[in-house]
């Protein structure tokens, strides 16, 4: 049986990809026990996604391609990988990111070595060397409106955030230590395959948010753990993608996404619909600068 399915998509970035693999297939010298499944989601660089799959398939790994004759986002397109996987753990992994060191063996590990956890998410590092402030407790409304709107901003202006905020976003953590959490960032993270089979994937109505929300729910609801390891570190280009989408595309999957996560949660088509009216409106403040806070 594959070891681990590593499934990272491609959005205008094929050179991005190429240096992540080559980066994996440098640090991690298991890498034959793995496969590599690659969703192609810019019909223009099917071409030389191809021909990479190609140079790689002649250095020995087990690889495939997805070409999708469009854009079909985050989700949507996981999904299209994960049915292609046959390993024992999953990794999703980002186009923008590489590696320096074995941190997918260091992730398997703890997983094999911890089987109350279920999976498990890396340090992201900005290329400037910064850890990312990834992970967060799963979200509530009232934490959502406070970080999603300006009025993080007002409270950080007036001298300090209110603890259950805080402890929303693991506000006081550093993240160069290891710990439980209740979500981790999709970047670059590994789950127990069966696991994600058994919540059904990302689902069949998120495209591109909250997807990391999503999982980390499902997983709750099932009384499953999530861990946050330090030391599997990986260097990361934040938003890469998300830099390629126009504003029109972003909001529109922002506001699909954000009704459909919260549908998941409960509410009721008007209820989610309200919450959607609502951030638009504080998001049109942001984008046409009427706030200034």
């Amino acid at each position: 049986m594959t070891l681990v399915s590593i499934g990272i998509l491609n959005y205008y970035s094929a050179n991005l990809l190429k240096r992540s693999v080559d980066s994996i297939i440098k640090n991690h010298p298991g890498f034959k026990d793995h496969e590599f499944i690659i969703v192609n989601n810019s019909l223009e660089e099917e071409n030389l996604v191809k021909r990479y799959i190609t140079q790689w398939k002649e250095q020995g790994l087990n690889i495939c391609g997805i070409y999708n004759l469009e854009n079909k986002y985050y989700a949507p397109a996981y999904n299209q990988a994960f049915k292609k996987a046959s390993g024992k753990y999953f990794c999703f992994l980002n186009a923008d990111t590489r590696f320096e060191s074995n941190s997918i063996s260091k992730m398997v590990n703890f997983l094999e070595d911890h089987t109350d956890y279920d999976m498990v998410g890396g340090r992201l590092i900005k290329p400037n060397g910064e850890t990312q402030k990834t992970c967060s407790m799963l979200p509530d409304l009232s934490a959502e409106f406070f970080w999603n709107t300006f009025i993080s901003k007002i409270f950080q202006k007036l001298g300090g955030i209110p603890g259950k905020y805080k402890e929303f976003k693991y506000y006081d953590w550093d993240r160069l230590s290891s710990r439980e959490v209740e979500s981790v960032c999709n970047a670059f993270c590994l789950i127990r395959s069966k696991v994600f089979a058994q919540v059904g994937g990302f689902g069949t109505n998120l495209f591109f948010w909250y997807t990391e929300y999503y999982l980390g729910t499902e997983l709750k609801k099932q009384n499953k753990k999530t861990y946050f390891l330090a030391e599997a570190e990986v260097i990361h280009e934040e938003s890469y993608s998300t830099r390629k989408l126009s504003r029109i595309q972003f909001y529109s999957l922002l506001i699909h996404d954000k009704y459909f996560f919260y549908r998941g949660k409960g509410y009721s088509r008007v209820g989610a619909g309200m919450i959607v009216l609502i951030f638009t409106i504080f998001e049109a403040y942001k984008i046409f600068g009427f706030s200034k806070v």
